[in-house]
């Protein structure tokens, strides 16, 4: 069957083949350019397979369908008309799947040239296989531990919540739900694969019938596991190919509670599945309730970081000015009072927590930039309210000297550290790196130099061939080879590898990934047609996180080609 990716045009019936070795399902929601990526890559490791690609789509506002219909357009869209999760989109589309294998696929995955040819073979060479998952990388090049894992059973989720099986990362005893005894590199029979990548049988299908569509997303891929395994299959981990899997795109969605979903999809399968007493079960709830908490503590760092960091200055500038209004001015303002005490901790600590409250109340914390003019009216309402706290309740009373200076350089200091966190990221550039002296390299590096890709400063160039080692190409210098990936990176502080696919095949780009991991720098495939295409942009594949995003003024994207 040829490649359709290239061909334009609706589809006719002379189009369709009568027999489809494999349908993959993809569901979209607002990840356009991933997609786009995915679609390259599934077409590119056709190999002589017949093909059926449906992309179902969540109701994208980022022009998705329109890019299928017009660059892919024998893919069969289905257009759901509202985000119907994860598990019904799927559905919508194997339905319809007319192919001896299924597989569902993330939009935010790129493939090996043999990533399907692989699996479509284990399974034809393994009868007693189900469904069989690749290995999957993290978009830094490490491996991906939710490429194989263990039923989450009381202790395996007990592990896993309470950190344990991080402790004990190699043990079957501690770390079941993740199989870290089981050796990545290896073909393993495992209890749950992954539903960012998982191929399985039309008979299967035929029995167990599609995903749960009580999960909207997370989880159902454990329970299609499960009831794959309780119908007699065997489930396989095949890291013989590998798949990146940039994980959690559509989950980064202004307004996505993902804690809510993941966490909410445990209790589900616990529900469904736990044939334990009421006890085992109010333990299991117990974990996933502390799990949740700690992630939403993790995902609001931009919240409470900068909170934190007030409140600490806040309760420092009361107490400074306590010591030295009692120390070096006991009598100029009235009579002292006793000594520094318990109490007057405790005190501190109160209008510290009291002011951070106010500008909670004021938008501050949720709020971008440095915000002089919220932090003002925070604190002149924080103090307003310490004021009248203090008239009633004269236990907590205090210095009114100390009270408004404090409160004066309240005002003052807490821009002033939000505008030095800013100044210091001001003008930070993304160092990469590019692999391919080629076509696609160079105009990277052209976009670059005038400015349509913004801050990134490309640092130099891999090579695949050694007798360019030493060159400088284009004023930029070859620091190594692909394969010195992991060294360059530290030596020079990268943060993105960016590979020519006209350089090198996705295999050898995912082996060196997966050989040569540096945890934190991101690998980018520039896709083919780059050159060709003035607005086809590179992946923003990672944003600036935590709580500094917060006090810089705006989230700034990695690698994000401007609109020319």
């Amino acid at each position: 069957m040829a490649d359709l990716s290239t061909q334009h045009g609706s589809p006719s019936s002379e189009d369709i083949p009568s027999h489809i070795d494999l349908s993959i399902v993809i569901v979209s929601y607002n990840v356009r350019h991933f997609l786009q990526r995915t679609l390259e890559s599934t077409f590119r490791a056709q190999n002589g397979l017949s093909l059926e690609i449906f992309v179902v789509d969540n109701d994208s506002a980022d022009d998705s369908v329109e890019m299928v219909r017009s660059q892919f357009p024998h893919v069969h869209m289905i257009e759901a008309g509202g985000n119907l999760g994860f598990a019904k989109a799927n559905n919508l589309a194997l339905k319809q799947a007319r192919g001896d294998f299924l597989m569902i696929l993330n939009p935010d995955c790129l493939l090996q040239e043999d990533s399907l040819t692989t699996l479509v073979q284990f399974l034809k060479d393994h009868p007693d296989a189900g469904a069989v998952g690749p290995k999957l990388l993290n978009r830094d090049g490490t491996f991906q531990v939710t490429s194989k894992r263990g039923l989450p059973t009381v202790w395996a989720s007990f592990c896993k919540l309470s950190g344990l099986s991080s402790v004990f990362p190699k043990s079957k005893f501690f770390n079941r739900y993740e199989q870290g005894h089981l050796d990545p590199d290896e073909v393993n029979e495992v209890e749950i694969l992954a539903g960012a990548a998982m191929m399985i049988r039309r008979e299967v299908y035929e029995k167990v019938g599609g995903l749960d569509e009580d999960y909207f997303m997370f989880g159902e891929d454990v329970d299609w596991s499960w009831a794959i395994g309780q119908a007699g299959w065997k489930l396989y981990y095949v890291p013989t190919t590998q798949i990146i899997h940039y994980k959690g795109e559509s989950t980064k969605q202004k307004g996505f509670d993902r804690e809510k979903h993941f966490y909410n999809a445990m209790r589900l399968f616990t529900r469904k599945h736990s044939r334990f007493g009421l006890l085992a079960r109010s333990v299991i709830e117990l974990g996933i309730f502390v799990g949740e908490f700690i992630a939403r503590l993790r995902k609001n760092a931009g919240l409470w970081g900068p909170a934190l960091i007030d409140m600490l200055l806040i309760f420092g500038l009361f107490v400074t000015g306590y010591i030295i209004r009692f120390t070096y001015f006991p009598t100029v303002w009235g009579p002292a009072p006793a000594p520094i005490t318990l109490e007057m901790w405790a005190v501190c600590i109160a209008y510290a927590v009291l002011g951070c409250s106010a500008l909670a109340i004021m938008g501050v914390y949720t709020s971008r930039g440095i915000q002089p003019r919220r932090i003002f009216f925070g604190m002149l309402f924080g103090f307003a309210l310490v004021g009248a706290l203090a008239y009633f309740w004269r236990a907590i009373q205090f210095s009114r000297v100390v009270l408004a200076s404090a409160g004066v350089a309240s005002i003052l200091l807490l821009p002033v550290w939000r505008w030095l966190v800013q100044a210091l990221g001001a003008g930070e550039k993304r160092r990469i790196v590019v692999a391919g002296v080629d076509r696609l390299g160079r105009e990277v590096v052209r976009r670059v130099r005038e400015g349509a890709i913004p801050d990134v400063e490309v640092v130099g160039w891999l090579v695949f061939d050694e007798g360019r080692l030493g060159d400088t190409i284009d004023e930029l210098p070859v620091l190594g080879t692909a394969t010195d990936l992991s060294q360059v990176s530290r030596e020079h502080r990268i943060r993105e590898a960016l590979f020519s696919s006209a350089s090198a095949s996705y295999e050898d780009i995912f082996r060196i990934a997966s050989q040569h991991p540096v945890k934190g720098v991101a690998i980018q495939v520039i896709p083919d047609g780059f050159d060709r295409d003035e607005r086809m942009p590179l992946l923003a594949i990672d944003v600036a996180g935590g709580w500094f995003a917060g006090v810089k003024g705006k989230d700034r994207p990695t690698i994000q080609m401007r609109q020319r």
